[in-house]
Parts: C-alpha cells; sequence; structure tokens
C-alpha cells in the first residue's frame, strides 16, 4: 500500500477525531446552557462572545478542520488510482468508509452551527432581561466578564436598532404598497382616457375623411356647372346671331 495513502490516512483520522471533540465541546456547552436554563441553580459558564473561546471562533476552527479532512479524502482518492489493482479494493474500501464519516460529520457541524445560533442569542437575551433589571441576582451577569458583557449589550441594542429599523421597513411597505395600488388606479384612468382620445382621434378622422369626400363633390359639381353655364353662354351667343342674320337679310 503506497506510504502516502497511509500519511493521508493518519492525519485524517487526527483530523476526525478534532473535529469530534471539538463538536463534543461545544454539545456540552450548549447542553450546559439547556441545564441552566431548567434549573438555575446549576452554574453555566457562558463562553466570551468573541475571541478563542467563542462558540463562533471554536465553531469556526470545527468547519476549517471539516474542509482539511475533504481535502484528505481527495487526496486519497487520487492516491488511490496509482496503486496496483490488488491493493486497490482495500483502499476504496477505507476511502468509502472515511467519505460516509465526512458525510456524517458534515450534517453534525451544520444542526451544530444551528444549535450555537440559538445559544448565542438566548446569552444574548438572558443578558438583556438582567441588564434591564438592573444586573442583580442573576449568574449570568455576575460570571460574564465586563468585555463580554460590553459585546453583548451593544449586541442587543444593535438587535432593538435593527427591529426598529425592520419596523420602519414594514410601514414602508405598507406605504408604498398604498402607493401602488394609488399608481396602478392612475393608469387605468390613463389607460381608459388614452383610449377616449383615440377613439375620438378614430371619429375625427372619419369626420375629416366626409369632408374630403363632400369637399371632392363640390368640386365636381362647381366644375360641372361652369361647363354648364359656358354651354349656354355658347348657345345664346349662336342664337343671337342667328336671329341678328335673320333680322339683316329680311
Amino acid at each position: 500500500m503506497s506510504g502516502l495513502f497511509n500519511s493521508y490516512e493518519e492525519d485524517l483520522n487526527e483530523t476526525v477525531r478534532g473535529i469530534r471533540e471539538g463538536c463534543a465541546k461545544l454539545q456540552a456547552d450548549i447542553d450546559a446552557q439547556s441545564a441552566h436554563d431548567e434549573d438555575p441553580t446549576r452554574i453555566y459558564h457562558p463562553p466570551p462572545a468573541t475571541g478563542p473561546l467563542s462558540r463562533a471562533q471554536q465553531l469556526q476552527v470545527v468547519q476549517q478542520s471539516l474542509c482539511h479532512a475533504k481535502d484528505l479524502l481527495t487526496s486519497m482518492m487520487y492516491e488511490m488510482t496509482d496503486v496496483p489493482p490488488s491493493e486497490r479494493a482495500a483502499m476504496k474500501e477505507k476511502v468509502e468508509g472515511f467519505r460516509k464519516t465526512c458525510g456524517s460529520l458534515d450534517q453534525e457541524v451544520a444542526q451544530l452551527r444551528q444549535s450555537c445560533t440559538v445559544a448565542d442569542r438566548a446569552d444574548l437575551l438572558r443578558f438583556g432581561v438582567s441588564a434591564a433589571a438592573g444586573g442583580t441576582g442573576d449568574a449570568f451577569t455576575t460570571e460574564a466578564d465586563a468585555e463580554t458583557q460590553s459585546y453583548r449589550l451593544l449586541a442587543l441594542q444593535t438587535t432593538e436598532r435593527l427591529q426598529g429599523g425592520t419596523n420602519t421597513l414594514r410601514k414602508a411597505e405598507v406605504y408604498l404598497g398604498q402607493t401602488n395600488n394609488l399608481g396602478r388606479e392612475s393608469l387605468n384612468t390613463l389607460r381608459m382616457q388614452t383610449e377616449q382620445i383615440v377613439h375620438l382621434h378614430e371619429t375625427v378622422n372619419d369626420v375629416d375623411a366626409e369632408v374630403s369626400r363632400a369637399r371632392v363633390l363640390i368640386s365636381q359639381i362647381h366644375r360641372t356647372a361652369v361647363k354648364h353655364k359656358l354651354w349656354l353662354m355658347a348657345i345664346i351667343l349662336f342664337l343671337s346671331s342667328f336671329v341678328f342674320l335673320l333680322f339683316y337679310l329680311h
């Protein structure tokens, strides 16, 4: 079996062990918080909001280790292609086992991420309640260090501001909906007026066409009248000349 494959396997085993220890530590802290919620007499030391001992930092270390484990698994798969077929079956079985392990750890870390978020929020809300009550008679306030308290108080104030901003956005959304409805009604009114204008324009075009046809008929009648007038004048002139000749000859 390849020596490099064995090196990857040992490193992966150590990484998986570290991931499980980190997950177990975070889960134990969350369980301690839950136990304190059920029985306030039980001592619970909340982790700091920042720094290497915070839940977020520990979870980040676990996620980085999980990414490293996946990289090692990929390297093992590449290394498996360079070994003889007689050894490939055993290596493939190990790789499949590590793949399942990484998959289960991935799901566990995802669930743990959600649990850590809920736990941090619970610590934040608990501190906010104790601060609003004057900071007396709460084990969390006395156990948390001053820097952690300041960070959590700042986070609580930020959350309140965000909630206020959310309410403002909701009101703005309502106003926007009303404005949208008003704009839609205005557009409908404009559409109706546009249709009326188009209909009026079509009527004007029809009238203009009728006037044009009437103008053509009047022009034809005028030309016919002028023609008849000329013929009548010619006939009168001819008859006058004929009568004059009759009188002159007799």
